[in-house]
């Protein structure tokens, strides 16, 4: 049995949706994804699935992102250190890339061919935020959420008036 190759990634689930977080060391890859993990609410699931380094695979034509066994359930959090993770899960398959990139790296209205990044075989959308010194966690968020078409407040009725 050959081992799925590892990447410098942080992997989450938000609902059936897998995310890869790319970036740099210190590009806010753990603050992301746990920012997301706890803005997704009672009615959006959502779990780790790795910190820092995840295993990748392709299978049936899905990029399947798992734990590593040393580090399953863990999160290194910056000047505290390694944490345990409550919400984890062993898997996810993989529908969303995020690279956290120098302000300086992200475009406005990106072409369409910059909006996919490929892993394997597999072509999976990519969104391209700025990294930990430029812009906000909650923008962040935002965009994640939005991305993966995923809502974090109920669907209250629309208001008349």
């Amino acid at each position: 049995m050959s081992l799925a190759p590892t990447i410098h990634a942080t992997s989450i689930v938000l609902g059936t949706q897998g995310v890869l977080i790319r970036g740099r060391p210190g590009a806010g890859k753990t603050a992301l994804a746990l920012h997301l993990l706890g803005q997704a609410g009672a009615h959006v699931y959502a779990a780790l699935v790795s910190d820092d380094r995840t295993a990748v695979s392709a299978e049936n034509g899905k990029l399947i992102a798992r734990g590593i066994d040393s580090i399953v359930g863990l999160a290194e959090i910056r000047n505290l250190g390694i944490a345990p993770v409550k919400r984890r899960t062993g898997s996810a398959c993989v529908t969303l890339i995020v690279d956290l990139v120098d302000g300086t790296e992200t475009v406005r209205l990106p072409e369409p061919e910059d909006r996919k990044a490929r892993i394997g075989n597999i072509d999976i959308d990519v969104l391209r935020l700025p990294d930990a010194k430029n812009g906000s966690l909650e923008a962040k968020a935002e965009a994640v959420f939005a991305a993966l078409g995923l809502s974090r407040t109920c669907n209250a009725p629309p208001v008349d008036g």
